[in-house]
């Protein structure tokens, strides 16, 4: 997708130069190259204190705040609201597949690198961000080996997980319903 393309199906604007991403992160830490980076505002953080990081480190563009558009330079994608935005462009997404077989999961999920955490390994992040496709999978086979194919893994607990990227509340629960999209949701 191009940030023409997204500035149109989340009703921001694109400024800069037109850039192509093939993925979404809100973590400036995790970037790879070709990443749109969503700054998102938290209690104790916002990210748009990271956006230049973030370009510099190999992101095309960034998904901004209208408000802190005009401070930033690079391919911007500038919408009232980011973290609305960035649900409203999973559902764009999504509604490009025309497929009654598939499913969406987010949002991405933090989990122990296994990598990382073997003994004599040295180096990197102890965790790593994931989508959430690949854990779902292996949860509905294990599912398949013990009770068949007929039932469905609802409340399985993901195994080591840490945090999600998003946290989903009951509304974006069920707008994602809507586009045959599943939300994990952290239990407290």
């Amino acid at each position: 997708m191009d940030t023409l393309a997204a500035a149109r199906a989340v009703g921001g604007r694109a400024l800069g130069p037109t850039a192509t991403f093939m993925r979404v992160t809100t973590d400036s830490r995790a970037i790879a190259p070709g990443d749109l980076f969503v700054a998102l505002k938290g209690e104790r953080f916002d990210g748009h204190d990271y956006v230049a990081e973030a370009l510099r480190a190999g992101a095309s563009a960034a998904l901004v705040a209208k408000a802190r558009a005009d401070s930033l330079a690079g391919s911007l994608i500038a919408v009232a609201d980011p973290q609305a935005a960035l649900a409203t462009l999973a559902r764009e997404w999504r509604r490009r597949f025309d497929c009654a077989f598939a499913t969406l999961y987010a949002p991405w999920l933090k989990v122990v690198d296994p990598l990382r955490t073997q003994p004599g390994r040295r180096g990197g992040e102890l965790t790593r961000m994931i989508p959430a496709c690949g854990h779902v999978a292996g949860i509905y086979a294990a599912t398949d080996l013990r009770t068949g194919v007929h039932a469905a893994p609802a409340n399985v607990p993901l195994n080591w997980v840490q945090d999600a990227s998003l946290p989903i509340d009951d509304e974006r629960h069920a707008s994602d319903r809507t586009t045959r999209s599943e939300s994990l949701r952290m239990a407290s």
